[in-house]
């Protein structure tokens, strides 16, 4: 069954998802945050709006030069001081964590951790084969995917009115936004590179970053994201695409490629290696597979490829969510084909304990013993006079995964057995390697 998921945003450039307020530079202008000018405002309802005292404004106007207060150039910014402002600073939450992911901003980079609180200024940086999602104050997150790096140059909130204004400037990589729709109270987001300024509400996009050019690629899957450069703005809306490089406008959207058609995939996946296949799109360079947790908000792992299908190794059990997108020629990922499935990986198989292999076993009874390292369901145990156990003498299919043994009365004679597990469904893992012994004398 196939989805699709938000378009992606990817570009090494100057990239900011903002909702009509932008944030300041790190460093000397901490005690400062910016507000983007609109069409249409003054000074005085700037004021109004933002300011503890609204005729302060005129502070406002000194601190940042500008000439006349009714006429203000849209799309400037202007610095608006803590101290004369009703903005305070709000902190995000890592709300999840993915291999070697860092808080870079120190001296010494320290591992993040599932919980920890991030204020302006912190630099995030993901190594291969990780990602970080950060949970602002609004409820939105920002997925960063592997070798990524942002900083959170603005969190503020409004002591009137409980808006929120949030900034991430993004250096490298790839990161996916879910930005919580307006509700009663209004919140803005906004997303830099060194390309491209991309503002939106209540939108899901993703942006890529090349760290070398600054390339810079978007595409949107949900709601609408203002993308600006050079003094040049586009609407990109769902199901659309721009980019740009440093320096340059944003090229005009374009539609992204559909979503792939999965081939048939299963609901509960029952193998060590996962496999998944989907069917060519004409126009795709490469696909790009991801793969996150079942709230679809996390990822596990991300890679690319010119295949129509993949393997995923090394995974635990768990509910998954599977996406799959084409990559057209400019490098902008299409709509997402989504699959969500459950992994059971089947068990390793037990350790037999008793007898041991060659052991001889006096009496008429024989009490069997293994262990497992694993929660069971059930074990199958088969006992046979063949090593290759061509006939079997006796075999319990079913038995509780609680216990761990059986015994049984033998005749004399040499025999063989071996045992496997199962964690659901009688889907059994390997058997054991078997073990001979031989009862009486």
């Amino acid at each position: 069954m196939s989805s699709h998921s938000p378009i992606l945003l990817t570009t090494p450039l100057l990239l900011a998802v903002s909702l009509f307020l932008s944030t300041s530079a790190l460093g000397a202008e901490q005690d400062a945050w910016r507000y983007t000018v609109r069409k249409g405002d003054t000074l005085s309802h700037i004021g109004e709006k933002y300011l503890d005292r609204p005729a302060d404004w005129k502070k406002v106007q000194t601190l940042n030069k500008v000439a006349d207060s009714n006429r203000m150039q849209p799309g400037s910014t202007l610095r608006m001081p803590y101290a004369l402002s009703t903005q305070t600073v709000v902190f995000a939450e890592v709300a999840w964590v993915q291999g070697d992911a860092r808080l870079a901003n120190r001296t010494a980079a320290s591992p993040l951790m599932q919980g920890v609180k991030l204020g302006m200024g912190d630099v995030v940086q993901t190594g291969p084969n990780s990602s970080v999602t950060l949970r602002f104050p609004d409820q939105s997150r920002l997925l960063v995917a592997a070798n990524s790096r942002i900083t959170l140059t603005q969190m503020v909130r409004s002591r009137k009115s409980g808006q929120t204004e949030t900034q991430v400037m993004q250096d490298a990589g790839s990161s996916e936004s879910i930005v919580t729709p307006r509700q009663k109270i209004e919140a803005h987001y906004q997303i830099k590179t060194s390309a491209l300024s991309l503002a939106v509400r209540g939108t899901r996009f993703r942006v890529a970053v090349d760290d070398q050019s600054g390339l810079t690629r978007a595409t949107v899957a949900e709601g609408t994201v203002a993308a600006g450069a050079q003094g040049q703005s586009v609407n990109v809306t769902e199901g659309m695409g721009t980019f740009a490089a440093r320096g340059a406008a944003p090229a005009a959207p374009r539609a992204l490629l559909p979503a792939p058609t999965l081939d048939v995939p299963a609901t509960l996946v029952e193998m060590n290696s996962p496999q998944f296949s989907w069917q060519a799109l004409p126009q795709a360079q490469r696909y790009r597979v991801e793969l996150l947790d079942q709230s679809g908000q996390n990822q596990v792992r991300e890679l690319t490829t010119p295949q129509t299908h993949t393997d995923l190794t090394d995974l635990p059990d768990g509910a998954y969510q599977l996406r799959v997108q084409g990559v057209d020629d400019a490098g902008l990922e299409g709509r997402a084909a989504s699959h969500t499935f459950e992994l059971l990986v089947p068990p390793q198989s037990p350790t037999l304990n008793w007898p041991v292999d060659g052991a001889k076993v006096a009496g008429d009874k024989v009490a069997f013993r293994w262990a497992h390292p694993q929660t069971i369901q059930q074990y199958r145990f088969q006992l046979s006079d063949s090593p290759t156990f061509a006939q079997i003498i006796f075999q319990f299919s079913q038995l509780p995964g609680s216990i761990d043994g059986v015994e049984l009365p033998l005749p004399p004679g040499r025999y063989f057995w071996h045992v496997a597990a199962a964690k659901r469904n009688a889907n059994f893992g390997p058997n054991s390697d078997p073990q001979s012994f031989t009862l009486g004398n």
